[in-house]
């Protein structure tokens, strides 16, 4: 179950559509850690998104690598299942 839910979140944040991502920087474990990442703001992020890039070219622009990117995301994912499971909310 749990690589069913991190390779979803991933597949979007690597989508070429303009919300490809978005609401992975809305959740509080990931997008704390897109914004340290990025080193901006979650209203540049939000801007940028507006502006119809993706978390992926927004990255880019950042000159943050795609892998960087994932393993971010996936870093950020696996903390949050793992927060879950000591809460009993998923086994």
């Amino acid at each position: 179950q749990e690589e069913a839910i991190v390779g979803r979140l991933l597949d979007e944040a690597q989508a070429p559509a303009p919300c490809g991502g978005f609401g992975l920087v809305r959740d509080r474990t990931v997008g704390n850690a897109i914004v340290e990442l990025f080193g901006i703001e979650r209203r540049e992020i939000r801007q940028a998104w507006l502006d119809g890039q993706s978390l992926a070219e927004i990255a880019e622009g950042r000159g943050v690598s795609r892998e960087d990117l994932i393993e971010t995301i996936r870093t950020a994912i696996d903390q949050r299942l793992q927060q879950a499971v000591e809460k009993g909310r998923i086994t």
